[in-house]
């Protein structure tokens, strides 16, 4: 009987002490860089659009659209950065000085579905971003490589973080373009005066339109 009682109290101690053998262990640090993207492509081919001319003597130009681009960008911001995707031009053509509005609105922005797109694409403006007002307007055409001018809306798509649009046809909000001789569907600007309308000569005029994904200036 002692002796089981031996034995039995000789396991004990050693599963005991078996249990307090301290664990090897080793480790190391690993270093992950995130970096600041801001990326942004027009998707969806270059419009092209024109007045018709006016059915009956008399009338003015009726206002023409083009729709079918879209914006496809990807963000990641640095810290409590807010980004802001602002719009500016370049234009060829005196006829642009006077008498023309041309601008272009881009549709809310669509609902991430957490594979092709996802994160925060931020809030389109609800009027339109103008890429050259008449002199009527009281503001001069937006022109790339100057200061951003309230009056001209140039923020396009405002509130971005990081996030991603996707890449296939259609991808992204949707960008309307707004051509009038006189005013802006929708929009409550005034006449344009006979010294600006007198300006517009009939022609094919080329613009080129630059959107940048940028920290809010």
């Amino acid at each position: 009987m002692k002796k089981i009682i031996f034995l039995f109290a000789s396991l004990i101690a050693f599963g005991s002490a078996k249990a307090q053998l301290a664990a090897g262990q080793g480790s190391h640090s690993i270093q992950l860089t995130i970096p600041s993207v801001a990326l942004v492509k027009v998707s969806g081919g270059n419009p092209s659009f024109a007045f018709g001319t006016p059915g009956t003597a008399g009338l003015n130009l009726a206002d023409v659209t083009s729709t079918g681009t879209s914006l496809q960008y990807t963000s990641i911001a640095t810290g409590t950065t807010v980004r802001t995707i602002y719009v500016t031009a370049t234009s060829t053509g005196a006829a642009l000085t006077g008498g023309l509005n041309l601008s272009v609105l881009s549709a809310a922005t669509p609902a991430v579905n957490g594979t092709t797109s996802n994160g925060n694409l931020g809030q389109a403006a609800v009027v339109p971003s103008y890429i050259t007002k008449s002199a009527a307007a009281a503001v001069a055409r937006a022109q790339t490589g100057v200061a951003i001018v309230a009056g001209d809306n140039q923020k396009l798509i405002t509130g971005i973080t990081s996030g991603y649009t996707g890449v296939n046809a259609g991808d992204g909000p949707v960008l309307t373009y707004t051509a009038s001789v006189g005013g802006v569907a929708g929009a409550t600007l005034p006449a344009v005066v006979a010294a600006d309308y007198e300006k517009i000569r009939s022609g094919v005029y080329s613009f080129t339109v630059f959107y940048t994904l940028a920290d809010n200036l």
